[in-house]
């Protein structure tokens, strides 16, 4: 009778235990429940309250967005007009650049040719000064070479200069004589 005993009190004990824990996890999970709700609405009062503060910045941004975009687009348009101008004259100046030797060699070759029109003046009155020349061989032999030594040189360097020039005039793109 012991064991019988035993046996029903150990049941009502286990029975017991079994009710008290029913009743602690309905608790505890009672507990969670409510806790998740008030998470939920906490996060849905702060869903709410990020929407309201991106609707103000939508609504106060958007114009100042619209605004800084044209104004940057301007200021590319201008940039990229001052771009190509730049690049404009800068080729314009490599030209110049290019051809300024080239000048300057056909500027010399006309100042040649032009002393060598003035020595072909003026040597004659040199050679034969007066009404009547002074024919002696000496004089004449020696005016002579000086003047066929002078043109020679004068010929000489104009030669040189021009060829200068057409090399560098072909070197420039479009410039081919």
């Amino acid at each position: 009778m012991v064991i019988t005993i035993c046996s029903i009190v150990l049941n009502a004990v286990i029975g017991g235990l079994v009710v008290v824990y029913g009743i602690w996890l309905r608790y505890i999970i009672n507990e969670q429940l409510k806790s998740k709700d008030t998470a939920i609405q906490a996060l849905e009062a702060a869903i709410k309250l990020n929407e309201a503060h991106i609707a103000s910045l939508k609504s106060d941004t958007a114009p100042a967005i619209a605004q800084n975009y044209a104004t940057m687009k301007q200021h590319a348009n201008q940039m990229a007009e001052e771009f190509n101008g730049l690049s404009k004259r800068f080729e314009r100046t490599t030209t110049m650049l290019r051809v300024a030797p080239v000048q300057r060699l056909l500027s010399e070759s006309d100042g040649l040719l032009l002393s060598t029109r003035i020595l072909q003046q003026y040597l004659g009155n040199i050679m034969f000064p007066g009404a009547t020349p002074d024919f002696s061989v000496e004089n004449f032999k020696s005016y002579f070479d000086g003047l066929i030594k002078t043109m020679a040189a004068f010929n000489s360097e104009v030669d040189t200069r021009n060829q200068k020039a057409k090399e560098l005039m072909a070197a420039l793109p479009g410039m081919n004589l």
